[in-house]
């Protein structure tokens, strides 16, 4: 069976939400840019206490969506860099 509505002058085949699929997509890399607390202790290694911690003192990027600590991908592939100390 195959789903067609017309709205207005637009006929959509198949595709019940339009557009949306596209910035579903968009939202859901993102969503995997976004990573946990127990995700990003064992990419730094450390304990979650002490990324907790890091989060308290304002000394990592992160974002807190619903109550959750997320923390960007790139922010974090940033943070280390900056951290880094090069060899002399």
């Amino acid at each position: 069976m195959q789903f067609k509505q017309k709205t207005g002058l637009k006929l959509i085949q198949n595709k019940p939400f339009g557009n949306c699929e596209n910035n579903y997509t968009k939202l859901r890399k993102e969503q995997k840019m976004l990573l946990t607390i127990k995700e990003i202790s064992k990419i730094l290694k450390i304990s979650e206490s002490t990324l907790y911690r890091w989060v308290h003192k304002r000394e990592i990027p992160f974002v807190k969506l619903g109550g959750k600590l997320l923390f960007s991908q790139d922010e974090i592939q940033e943070y280390i860099k900056k951290n880094s100390v090069s060899n002399l």
